[in-house]
């Protein structure tokens, strides 16, 4: 029998039997084949599973704001990083016609961090909102499109905005165009919209450009504005503070616009929504305005008929929401479609939102998670183009624009939206995970709500799930449980306390999926380094090394006095040794008798110390005062996990969710505890893992590794067995936050922590 032990989104394959290390190292094996590995995904739950992408055209650097200048077919980026927009042709990149989606993309010159974009097509007129400059860039459309370049090399007009600009909307029937003003830190003005008259600042006409334009104030935080031009009501959402934020200001736009400015020095009303708006988009069919609230992932269902400008009796009211991915970042209305599209900028996901039954006078649709489709990394922006049927979105982190056929993905059709894995329910934000094959259970520490799951595992798997609803028992630990580690050979889960500084001890024979006798007492504590994150047990020198991430440190736990039976040695303050700075991921190959913990240094570490199990264990503490060896790996190393039958160690690199995520391939024949004239030598990495990859499991019967990707909601699944084929893994489906990965081959079941959803995916083993 074998156990997998997994550490807070680190697992790693260990032997039960407590045998001495016969031989030498196992030979290199499959380090030197990863420089390009891919899977299939041989069984129909898993292609059922498996997410696509839609195509995509590059733009300039982090991509957060999109217009459309349906006259001429264009689309327009502001690109925050670049300091510029870009303009792509639609007329062949669009989701009818996708031949031109490789295009050279053209650019104009913004000001600094451009941040909100919108076009007055009366005048052919592009403003961007520049938050880093204080300045609204005024371009001219129409010497500047997918059909006509010449202006686009001119530097554009511009307006000073001294109060942080950051979005925009445009009343053409006014000629007005309102920015939301977030705040800078610099000029003390915050919280305002300005409103300036595009009539005499526009593509052609710049005499009022250097007017400073009038404001009005409202709440804190402004960050996107719509107009609603039936009732002449400009909706500004608020995502400030709780008190003055959360809400959405409501000004009349009939006194306040370009020419008219008495009503601009009244303070609007405003209307409670969800927490962080931030934007707000008009389905003017249903007299409905939708909110994307950023912090608690959902969408505000606002009555515009009942709360405008000239009707307010619906203002006070409170207003319904919708479930969607983790933080909205955009919203846009199809109305063809009947589906109100949600970026969500921590899924990398688009919410499909059905808008017939989810509006301001029918909320019966607004109770339920609608269906998403995957796009690019870190979505920021949304827009319809009704005329070619497509959505687009802007990538942050990618620098793409998404080209959608949202046909497929809509409120009536969800044949093309993401499958995701079925799930068992667990505690709030589950973290780390592990499995004991002897007793048919997993562990979870459920980090928020201070206790340990347990899940039946022979009745909740891949193939059969009865038992997936509630946990079998739970058990009472200590402040934010993180990683989980199993000894079999002594009983006994290993629970990392964050928060605490302590390590609980769970006697597995007396809590478990059947036996709950145990599972009532509050499990006794191990005192260990500051903000132990991750667990390894070494079964054959009985330790379990504790990654403390606060501290610097490794604990080194003597496991035969301290275990499920055994407290004595509970009592003692275990020895540490010090590892690079924040270490996240810790594994233990017990063949070679090294320990290996990744070093995330606040998100710019790159390092894995090799520490000697040898020398630094329970019974012997020599070597523990010596520095080890270091191997540089990507940037942001979280996970760890090891095949030791061909002695390779894999390692997750997160950075950060900001950038390309790598998959490190480490030879251990050449650095480990014996040898580590390898270390000083970087390893190859596997690119086009998903975004932010956390937690890493290997399953040895099949030769797969598989990367809990946090940022995009999927799983990676990597082949590593026999030939290498590419070097895009496909990935599936999961619920949000994935964070960590254990790995059940009796029941032929990864399990898979959803930090975000409070449940634990359930997924097939993959040939």
């Amino acid at each position: 029998m074998a156990a997998i032990i997994a550490v807070a989104g680190i697992v790693a394959w260990a032997p039960a039997a407590a045998a001495t290390p016969a031989g030498p190292a196992a030979p290199p094996g499959r380090a030197s084949q990863v420089a390009s590995t891919g899977s299939s995904l041989a069984s129909n739950a898993a292609g059922q599973l498996a997410v696509s992408l839609p195509p995509t055209v590059p733009v300039g650097n982090g991509p957060d704001g999109l217009a459309l200048d349906p006259a001429t077919h264009t689309l327009y980026s502001d690109n925050q990083n670049g300091n510029s927009v870009s303009v792509v042709d639609t007329a062949a990149c669009n989701a009818q016609d996708m031949t031109g989606c490789d295009q050279q993309v053209h650019s104009v010159r913004a000001g600094a961090s451009p941040q909100g974009i919108a076009i007055d097509t009366a005048t052919g007129t592009i403003y961007v909102a520049n938050i880093g400059g204080n300045t609204i860039s005024v371009i001219n459309a129409r010497t500047c499109s997918a059909v006509n370049f010449s202006g686009c090399g001119q530097a554009p007009a511009s307006i000073k905005d001294p109060g942080g600009p950051i979005a925009l909307a445009v009343n053409q029937a006014t000629n007005t165009i309102y920015v939301a003003n977030i705040g800078d830190n610099f000029s003390g003005t915050t919280d305002t919209v300005s409103v300036i008259n595009g009539a005499t600042c526009n593509g052609v006409q710049h005499s009022g450009c250097a007017q400073t334009p009038p404001t009005v104030t409202v709440g804190a935080g402004p960050d996107a504005v719509a107009v609603d031009p039936a009732t002449d009501t400009v909706y500004v959402a608020n995502n400030g503070s709780i008190n003055q934020g959360n809400t959405v200001s409501v000004i009349n736009g009939a006194t306040c616009n370009g020419i008219q400015h008495s009503g601009c020095g009244q303070v609007p009303r405003s209307i409670r929504v969800g927490h962080g708006p931030f934007w707000i988009a008009l389905d003017q069919a249903t007299h409905t305005a939708y909110t994307a609230n950023n912090t608690d992932s959902t969408v505000s269902v606002i009555n515009t008929a009942t709360c405008n400008a000239r009707q307010s009796s619906g203002c006070g009211r409170a207003t319904p929401a919708v479930p969607v991915g983790t933080h909205p970042w955009a919203v846009t209305v199809d109305q063809a479609l009947h589906t109100v599209y949600v970026i969500n900028n921590l899924d990398d996901t688009l919410s499909a939102v059905n808008s017939l039954t989810c509006n301001a006078e029918d909320t019966s649709g607004c109770g339920a998670r609608p269906p998403a489709s995957q796009v690019g990394e870190g979505p920021q922006a949304v827009l319809t183009d009704p005329a070619t049927g497509t959505v687009y979105v802007a990538n942050f982190v990618d620098s793409t624009v998404s080209v959608v056929n949202p046909a497929g993905c809509s409120a009536s059709n969800t044949t093309d939206c993401r499958s995701e894995a079925p799930t068992a329910a667990v505690g709030a934000d589950p973290a780390g995970i592990a499995v004991d094959q002897a007793a048919d259970s997993i562990y979870v520490a459920d980090s928020g709500d201070n206790t340990v799951s347990v899940i039946n595992a022979a009745t909740c798997n891949a193939a059969r799930r009865t038992g997936c609803a509630r946990p079998a028992a739970t058990i009472a630990v200590g402040r934010q449980p993180g990683g989980v580690a199993i000894d079999d050979s002594t009983g006994t889960v290993y629970v990392a306390n964050s928060a605490g500084n302590t390590v609980s001890v769970i006697n597995t024979r007396t809590c478990n999926a059947v036996q709950h006798s145990g599972c009532g007492h509050t499990a006794p504590t191990i005192a260990v380094g500051h903000g132990p994150s991750a667990l390894a047990v070494d079964q054959v020198t009985g330790t379990v090394y504790v990654a403390d991430s606060v501290g610097n440190t490794v604990s080194v736990i003597n496991a035969a006095t301290c275990n499920a039976v055994q407290h004595s040695g509970c009592r003692q303050t275990p020895p540490t040794i010090a590892v690079g700075p924040q270490p996240l991921g810790i594994a233990v190959n017990q063949i070679t008798d090294t320990v290996y913990v990744t070093s995330l240094g606040n998100f710019t570490g790159n390092t894995v110390s090799v520490i000697n199990g040898a020398t630094c264990n329970a019974a012997r503490q020599t070597g523990c005062g010596h520095k080890p060896a270091t191997i540089t790996v990507g940037p942001a190393p979280f996970g760890i996990a090891i095949d030791q039958a061909t002695n390779t160690i894999y390692v997750a690199n997160n950075n950060g969710g900001d950038g390309p995520a790598s998959l490190s391939v480490i030879n251990g024949a050449i650095c480990d505890s014996a040898d580590s004239t390898g270390c000083g030598q970087k390893p190859p990495a596997l690119p086009g893992v998903g975004r932010a990859p956390n937690g890493i499991g290997f399953d040895q019967s099949t030769g797969t590794v598989y990367t809990a990707n946090f940022y995009d909601a999927t799983v990676s699944v990597i082949n590593v067995a026999g030939q290498v084929t590419s070097n895009n893994p496909p990935r599936v489906a999961v619920g949000r936050g994935p964070e960590a990965i254990a790995i059940d081959p009796e029941n032929n079941t990864i399990y898979v922590t959803d930090s975000g959803d409070g449940t634990v995916s359930i997924l097939p083993e993959y040939q």
